[in-house]
Formats: C-alpha cells, sequence, structure tokens
C-alpha cells in the first residue's frame, strides 16, 4: 500500500456520519485497529531500510545508496502519517461525543 493509498483510504473512513453517532463510536477500536497494522508494517520496513542503508554505507554503492536514501524518507513520512493519523483516530471519542451533546442542547434537551 503506497501513501497515496493510505490517504485515500483515510479520507473514507474518518468521515463521521453524523445521522449514526453511535455506530461511529463503536467502529473506533476497529479503525484504530486496521490503521496500527498498517503502522506496525510501515515502521518495521522503515527499521529494515535503515538498516540496509548502513549496510550499503559500508559498501560504498552510490546508486543503491541514493535508492536506499529515497525509501528510507518515503518510509518515515508514511510512518509519520500514520502516527498522526492514529492520533486522529484517538481523539473522535471526544469528537462524537461532542456532536452528541450538540444535538442535544440544539433539540432543547439540554
Amino acid at each position: 500500500m503506497t501513501l497515496e493509498e493510505l490517504q485515500e483510504s483515510a479520507n473514507r473512513d474518518l468521515k463521521i456520519d453524523d445521522t449514526d453517532l453511535g455506530t461511529e463510536s463503536i467502529n473506533i477500536p476497529i479503525l484504530h485497529n486496521k490503521y496500527l497494522q498498517h503502522y506496525n508494517k510501515f515502521s518495521l520496513l522503515l527499521k529494515k531500510s535503515e538498516y540496509e542503508q548502513k549496510v550499503l554505507n559500508y559498501m560504498d554503492s552510490d546508486e543503491e545508496l541514493q535508492r536506499a536514501d529515497q525509501k528510507e524518507v518515503y518510509l518515515k513520512q508514511v510512518v509519520n502519517y500514520l502516527e498522526q493519523l492514529l492520533r486522529s483516530i484517538n481523539t473522535r471519542n471526544f469528537i462524537i461525543k461532542n456532536a452528541i451533546d450538540w444535538a442535544k442542547f440544539t433539540s432543547g434537551a439540554i
């Protein structure tokens, strides 16, 4: 999965249906797990890439080293994006609670 595919998936997954906040709240752990799995996969790929780059530094292979550098930069960006995404998913409880409170307030229930 590429960064662009992750972003498209997150755009779909992070939309909150304000007509069904209960289901949205229940889905938070599922979303968190989905993106935590991606985070774990890309974190491990990043560690592997960092190791490969160290090996290439000893071999002094410029072309391969450049590719390894590009791969490492890309993987760092993906991992950073996933960290931010997981933080966003963790705040969904508060967003949904505020939406419920607002709906109660505007309907006169509070």
